[in-house]
């Protein structure tokens, strides 16, 4: 935690109730009549009534974090100390590789608990399955009153379903009580951004929520490394993609709003590169009222505070506020931008109402990837692999990396576990001009090797997106002793190929020449087009084995025999 967060908790206390853990309760009386004043002067038709309704409502909903209890059953289903030592060993790693990360242990910790929560514990729901029968095929009815049982939970709003095998009717309350989604683990984005915001706090994390008006809630951390507030949607498992609904989902944003217990802010410009179209949908009070408005609630909320966490929180917002428009006023197209891609969770005809499914390999106008936020090495998951491999010199144990990834499930250790039902994934890498790397480093302890042949496997769909053409790079041994890890030797080089089917693999022989073929420690799969760019949103790939020469049958003969081992997975 930072400095000025422990002296929050220090001077706040150790209080269980969740109004005193806000501020204390004096000031939060004050707040509440502030709010309440603000509302009743809330009849003009500029929007200001329904602005402060929803800051009122959200501020109710981030002091429930606070409170011990709550934070303790949320521990209690959340395996911290596991996330942690995931994300020291990934530090570690990549200081072992000589690629120190320029995150800071707090990142990669937002980042495993992201994962964690989108992969393992919380589950997109568009219908409920039957409450009977378990059928998933349900439609919808409409809407009922909420029962005395779902509104002691917050559910203000029920759904409901008929079975369409047995006619059954089930309901589908929408909590809004973060310790019933702990039990339920179910919903949409507000109910995975109200059950996630409530384990970032849990894990001690700077966190805040975020409200789109236009439909839409995440969060927000503060990462002390990086110096600023980092994005965090736990729906689409996004790290740091703040322009991923502007420029991949298509939305036309008007007000986004960060929401803490330390403060309000307007963090619009963050999401948007097209602030001139964004303020002219800005209609439901004058920015002036707005950034006032903002200020006071604030000002009430740290009224009690000391004055050095008072003084901290007000650099912070300085810095922030310097940071937005900084970015929002670089024009599109001003520099290198990143794909990204149109919603991906819910079904797609919820999605295609929602005019939220984007445009194949929208680029984001200016970077979505702030410097220094460089991909990070993981542990290649090959040392299971079958016999097979093993006997065909297949190379294994190391680290691998990759210019971008799909999480949580289609990420660069999914190219090396040896299965054809998996795959990685990279929206960068799609379109006319697109480009991608996949990148395996052999630990510390090994030594180098030279590659004699390798292997791609074709993905599960969509062979606009395989690659046809590519460069098989490595780093000479002599070159990496003297730190020269960027300096990249061609080993092998295609264009123009075609795989004819899914899962299917196809080799490749590393030319035999000793003075082409050099030992090396880090190799990298440069893919730089895809089978159809006009209509590949992304670049796509199963498998990359690669075999050491040396212990390959024959020394540098044909590994195409290894396809059965892969097909098999």
């Amino acid at each position: 935690q930072t400095t000025f967060l422990k002296l929050l908790r220090r001077s706040i206390g150790n209080r269980a109730k969740v109004r005193d853990i806000v501020v204390m309760e004096d000031l939060d009386a004050a707040l509440a009549r502030q709010l309440q004043e603000e509302e009743l002067r809330a009849s003009q038709p500029d929007g200001r009534g329904e602005i402060i309704s929803q800051l009122k409502g959200c501020l109710d909903k981030v002091s429930k974090y606070e409170d011990e209890l709550l934070q303790a059953i949320a521990l209690s289903v959340m395996p911290l100390d596991e996330l942690k030592r995931h994300a020291q060993d990934a530090l570690a790693l990549n200081a072992s590789l000589g690629e120190p990360l320029e995150l800071a242990h707090e990142d990669l910790l937002a980042q495993k608990i992201l994962l964690w929560f989108k992969q393992d514990f919380f589950k997109w729901t568009d219908r409920p399955p039957c409450q009977l029968c378990g059928c998933a095929n349900t439609s919808a009815v409409g809407t009922q009153a909420s029962t005395p049982e779902e509104r002691q939970h917050e559910a203000f709003r029920t759904e409901v379903y008929r079975c369409e095998v047995c006619s059954t009717m089930t309901r589908f309350p929408r909590y809004n009580d973060p310790q019933k989604l702990l039990e339920t683990r179910c919903g949409r984005c507000g109910e995975w951004a109200n059950a996630f915001m409530l384990f970032l706090r849990t894990a001690g994390l700077t966190a805040r929520y975020v409200l789109d008006v236009t439909d839409h809630v995440w969060c927000e951390y503060y990462s002390s490394r990086i110096g600023r507030w980092v994005h965090l949607d736990p729906c689409e498992a996004a790290f740091d993609k703040p322009l991923l609904y502007e420029a991949g989902w298509g939305k036309a944003l008007s007000y986004v709003f960060g929401i803490s217990i330390a403060g309000f802010a307007d963090v619009t410009r963050r999401y948007t590169r097209k602030w001139g179209e964004v303020s002219s949908r800005r209609r439901m009070m004058s920015e002036s009222d707005l950034a006032s408005l903002l200020t006071r609630l604030t000002s009430e909320l740290r009224g009690g505070l000391p004055r050095e966490v008072a003084n901290a929180l007000q650099v912070r917002d300085l810095a922030e506020q310097l940071e937005l428009m900084e970015g929002s006023s670089r024009a599109a197209g001003s520099s290198e931008g990143e794909a990204l891609p149109g919603r991906t969770t819910g079904s797609e005809e919820w999605r295609q109402q929602r005019g939220e499914t984007g445009e194949a390999g929208a680029p984001a106008a200016g970077p979505c990837k702030p410097k220094g936020l460089a991909t990070s090495y993981t542990r290649a998951p090959d040392m299971g692999l079958s016999p097979v491999f093993t006997a065909f010199g297949r190379v294994r144990g190391g680290a691998c990396r990759a210019a971008g990834a799909n999480p949580t499930q289609e990420v660069p250790e999914k190219a090396f576990d040896g299965r054809a039902t998996t795959k990685w994934l990279d929206f960068g890498g799609g379109g006319s001009g697109g480009s991608s790397w996949l990148e395996y480093r052999l630990l510390v302890e090994a030594g180098p090797l030279v590659v004699g042949a390798y292997d791609l496997v074709s993905a599960n769909d969509c062979p606009e997106r395989d690659p046809s053409a590519w460069v098989l790079e490595g780093v000479r041994e002599e070159d990496a002793a003297a730190g020269h890890l960027d300096r990249w030797t061609e080993l092998d080089s295609r264009s123009g190929v075609c795989f004819t089917g899914r899962h299917e693999l196809r080799s490749f022989i590393v030319t035999p020449d000793p003075t082409k073929r050099p030992a090396c420690r880090v190799f990298r799969l440069r893919i730089t087009a895809t089978h159809n760019p006009s209509h590949a949103n992304c670049v796509q790939l199963s498998c990359l084995n690669l075999y050491d020469a040396a212990t390959m049958p024959g020394g540098s003969s044909s590994s195409s025999s290894t396809s059965g081992a892969v097909a098999g997975g």
